[in-house]
């Protein structure tokens, strides 16, 4: 297949600046003054929730959406703004959906053909290749309900990638698979997306599938990116108690500062403060990640906090812990030594883990 190395590597492959997209009869708009930068080679993930404008961003990418505001190009080239709108098969992106949007009436090789313009031999060579980077060589002749589900979103990769686009993108490509198969597929396309040198964007709601195949991640809500960086800064320094939250399983309760402490109504931790210093006696809204926080028997005085709920998932289990105000938080620890519901804990964070703080957000 050829390659995409006639763009220039030292300048952004995608630019999104200012978009906004409103769908007719909404009040607000979806994307609401979004930017965005991807890098040639670059595997960026958009992470967030339903309804934060993740999907319609790779629609707008696409072409599929036009823009109303803002300025959109790919690799130097204004694709849309309010004026332009370059249609999505004249924008060399490649699109792998979330129900994957095969033929059924059409073979593997037929699928994969599809978007394939040339239909000589250079073509042929690109869908062959294809299908054997995605490990599919021999599957040419069998039909989508003859292929597994992780088979069958193989073909939907190697249908992307056939046309050598300069920029792949992934609308929630794993949702539809079970959780065993989704971890190894996911490892699978990042390396064949990497193999093949290819720029792509993914769009998800796992913040495991986010982390672990992006070289960055942006966390989207609102039709905004909130912050976008590499995956251990996001984890560590997220910006706001909704980055850091979105990035990782947290309970957020108030909290008063108190020396080298933060005073909660689960306990007091030491605390480390991502956007700066902050003084005694300032409230804040601190962040307690369920896997950083530990239970430990309560041995009287002071307020009781007691485990209300209890999940066993194997190596772990998940605790929620009633607090005096009956708010329950959640603690994901180990699966030994379990804790009956009833129990009065203790409720500490390790010295080498303080939880985050933020300046309270009225």
């Amino acid at each position: 297949m050829a390659s995409t190395n006639d763009l220039d590597p030292m300048s952004p492959l995608l630019e999104m600046s200012d978009v906004c997209v409103t769908y007719s009869g909404a009040s607000n708009p979806t994307l609401d003054g979004m930017n965005l930068t991807v890098r040639q080679g670059e595997f960026l993930a958009i992470l967030g929730q339903s309804g934060s404008g993740k999907t319609t961003a790779l629609r707008a990418i696409a072409g599929f959406e036009r823009i109303e505001r803002g300025q959109l190009a790919i690799g130097g080239k204004v694709v849309a703004d309010a004026h332009t709108h370059v249609k999505p098969e004249n924008r060399r992106v490649g699109m792998v959906f979330q129900d994957y949007a095969l033929f059924p009436h059409l073979s593997v090789m037929d699928n994969v053909a599809f978007g394939v313009r040339d239909s000589g031999s250079n073509g042929k060579a690109n869908i062959s290749q294809a299908l054997e980077m995605v490990g599919l060589s021999g599957y040419e002749h069998r039909y989508p309900h003859e292929l597994s589900g992780g088979q069958q979103q193989r073909v939907a990769l190697a249908r992307s990638l056939a046309p050598d686009p300069v920029i792949l993108l992934l609308d929630e490509p794993f949702s539809n698979l079970d959780r065993q198969l989704r971890g190894t597929l996911r490892r699978d396309v990042r390396e064949i997306v990497q193999s093949h040198g290819t720029t792509a964007v993914l769009v998800t709601h796992d913040r495991e599938e986010a982390l672990g195949m992006a070289d960055r991640v942006a966390i989207m809500d609102s039709g905004r990116v909130l912050q976008i960086g590499q995956p251990v800064d996001l984890y560590t320094n997220a910006n706001s108690s909704q980055v850091a939250q979105l990035i990782a399983p947290s309970n957020t309760v108030r909290g008063r500062i108190a020396g080298p402490y933060v005073d909660t109504e689960a306990g007091r931790f030491r605390y480390r403060s991502p956007t700066g210093a902050l003084g005694n006696g300032v409230f804040v809204d601190a962040v307690l990640r369920a896997h950083d926080l530990e239970l430990g028997p309560w041995e009287g005085g002071g307020a009781v906090r007691t485990v209300s709920y209890r999940e066993y998932q194997g190596e772990f289990t998940e605790y929620g812990i009633e607090l005096p105000s009956q708010r329950r938080i959640y603690v994901r620890r180990r699966s030994i030594a379990p804790l009956e519901i009833g129990s009065r804990v203790v409720i500490t964070a390790p010295f080498d883990r303080p939880v985050l703080v933020y300046p309270e957000q009225l």
